[in-house]
């Protein structure tokens, strides 16, 4: 078990020095998944204003980190 320990924490000291690059990329993958996620609120959203006659919408989507992500109907942004 102890030395399960001190495995362990010659693991995490290497980490860091890996991490930059890999946070890099998993950030691109999250704005990419968050950008698809968009798009397919948009779609489903826009079918829905036309099956019930809506004059427009608004949405938000919060991020893990806090920031903001917001959207509206082009008939809002027009008025």
């Amino acid at each position: 078990m102890w030395k399960d320990g001190i495995l362990l924490q010659k693991l995490k000291e290497k980490r860091p020095k890996e991490e930059p690059d890999q946070e890099a990329k998993q950030e691109a993958s999250r704005w990419k998944k968050l950008s698809r996620a968009q798009d397919s609120i948009l779609k489903y959203v826009v079918k829905i204003m036309e099956v019930c006659n809506a004059q427009g919408f608004v949405y938000g989507i919060i991020s893990e980190k806090g920031g903001p992500v917001t959207g509206s109907s082009d008939s809002l942004l027009n008025e």
